[in-house]
């Protein structure tokens, strides 16, 4: 089992790889139990529970691959592993309920906004979602570009350790897909929130507090670098995928960055959110 979970190159590149790190556990790689009771122990410290949760996962995948490579011949990889385990324990925090459903900002009924124009060819659509967790202080944000065929192009998570501000974190998330935006070298985007508040204050002359009126700042110097750029207003009905990955970023130890492969939940998400908006073109 040893070999199997830790000393294998594949197990070792898994570990090297895996969102989630148990420091000070490698000298107990040599006996799992010993292993597992120390990693137990951390069910007692913040989000634990989640990481356990999750360091199980990503053992269940490692023996389903084994045994895939011993009956079958077919050899997986560890950026398989590491996906496969987020995905389902992703979706068993969904079932189960554990995850946090406190969303930034006042609870809002489903708003049916309708959309101004169908996507335009070559834009990348890009949704934006944060949320904060009062009591855990923490606030984590989520990001899904998209092509204007509904493809997804990119998805990130970012998790800090921080008292956040509803109107201040959705306008920070707005900047930071800006700022990804500008790193990928996208020409045309269009940016959108659900946070109608932070839409509204990006282009309000009166903004009285200096640390928004900053950030309001930092966002219109970044739009001019853009051939098109705009920020809409989005409902949220048709903004559950960058939702999503805010919560699942919450539970993580690093931020997440998806390119070219995503999970299934997220895939099906994104496919919400563009049957949400296209029910109103």
């Amino acid at each position: 089992m040893e070999h199997m979970f830790f000393h294998c190159p594949i197990a070792q590149f898994v570990w090297k790889i895996a969102p989630v790190r148990w420091e000070g556990l490698h000298d107990l790689q040599n006996n799992m139990w010993r292993w597992w009771e120390a990693v137990n122990q951390a069910e007692i410290m913040a989000y634990g529970k989640e990481r356990i949760n999750l360091t199980a996962n990503i053992l269940w995948q490692i023996w389903k691959v084994r045994n895939r490579t011993h009956f079958e011949q077919k050899k997986g990889e560890a950026r398989e592993i590491i996906g496969k385990a987020q995905q389902e324990w992703a979706e068993y925090e969904e079932v189960t309920g554990q995850q946090s459903k406190e969303h930034v900002g006042e609870e809002r009924a489903v708003q049916q906004v309708r959309m101004r124009d169908s996507p335009k060819e070559g834009v990348i659509r890009i949704n934006t979602d944060a949320a904060i967790n009062s009591n855990l202080i923490r606030t984590r944000k989520g990001i899904i570009a998209r092509k204007w065929t509904w493809e997804i192009l990119r998805a990130k998570g970012v998790r800090e350790s921080k008292q956040g501000q509803a109107l201040m974190e959705e306008t920070l998330a707005i900047r930071m897909a800006l700022q990804m935006a500008r790193q990928a070298k996208w020409e045309k985007i269009e940016v959108l929130s659900d946070c109608k508040a932070a839409v509204d204050m990006i282009f309000s002359n009166n903004v009285q507090d200096d640390h928004l009126a900053t950030v309001q700042e930092d966002i219109e110097d970044l739009m001019k670098g853009f051939e098109q750029c705009t920020v809409s207003f989005v409902s949220r009905s048709a903004n559950v995928g960058s939702h999503r990955i805010a919560k699942f970023a919450t539970q993580l130890v690093n931020d997440i960055d998806w390119e070219n492969n995503f999970p299934t939940w997220l895939v099906e998400a994104a496919n919400n959110d563009w049957k949400a908006e296209t029910s109103f073109l």
